[in-house]
């Protein structure tokens, strides 16, 4: 059984096996390397992007039919907070695929805040790691 070591990037190592977080040396007992931490915390991210971004899509697209039939819509600050919980790629491709909320300069203003806000947090983070 091969010992399980965290993930650590340098000069040194080289090879795409390790640029994706995959480790050296840490095989299970049937011999094949595991995920690094680096390959499961993307992983989840990505997931959580896209679980939030399909419930954002929805909830645009709900919003544009009740602005439609003339019902009761969504507030903008629940759309806002979909976005900003990690669902602004749907609210992106909602505004570009449904046409809803793409015209309203405040609206538009406050959506690519939030996608900034993203944007400097995973720098953040990738600088950090």
């Amino acid at each position: 059984m091969g010992k399980i070591e965290p993930c650590r990037r340098s000069d040194e190592q080289t090879g795409s096996s390790v640029a994706f977080g995959w480790r050296r040396g840490a095989e299970s007992p049937a011999g094949r390397l595991h995920p690094g931490p680096a390959v499961t915390g993307w992983v989840l991210a990505a997931s959580i992007y896209g679980m939030v971004s399909v419930v954002t899509i929805v909830a645009y697209a709900l919003d544009k039919r009740a602005a439609r039939l003339g019902r009761p819509r969504t507030p903008e600050a629940t759309l806002h907070l979909l976005e900003l919980l990690g669902g602004w790629p749907g609210a992106f491709l909602a505004q570009r695929l449904i046409r809803h909320k793409n015209a309203k300069v405040s609206y538009q203003i406050v959506f690519w805040l939030i996608v900034g806000l993203h944007a400097a947090g995973w720098a953040v983070i990738a600088r950090w790691r």
